[in-house]
């Protein structure tokens, strides 16, 4: 794969399976399958479920990718933060649509 045939995203590891492949969670909530790097690999590079993770996905494929890079722990955390701050802002939108759709009866 060349450089302008890769999508170059973030994600969270979900779950490690065998192998050196793991199950992603990309920012836009899709989950796509990645493998290590050979520059990972050979670097000894640890990876573990809740890391986040850069991840090159082919245009051919983008259920498929390669873990190009780790992300550092202030990242992650951020990265952490900012995505259940999403999750709370749509649990409080949904309870607002259902408080607006029930009737009031007095």
């Amino acid at each position: 794969m060349s450089k302008d045939t890769t999508i170059l995203v973030v994600g969270e590891i979900i779950e490690a399976l065998r192998d050196a492949t793991f199950r992603i969670e990309l920012e836009s909530g899709v989950i796509v399958l990645g493998h290590l790097s050979g520059k990972m690999r050979m670097n000894f590079i640890k990876i573990i479920p809740g890391d986040w993770i850069e991840i090159e996905l082919s245009t051919y494929d983008p259920t498929k990718g390669r873990i190009v890079k780790r992300l550092s722990t202030a990242d992650s955390k951020r990265l952490s933060r900012e995505k259940e701050a999403l999750k709370q802002q749509k649990i409080d939108e949904i309870q607002n649509e259902v408080n607006a759709e029930e009737p009031t009866t007095n």
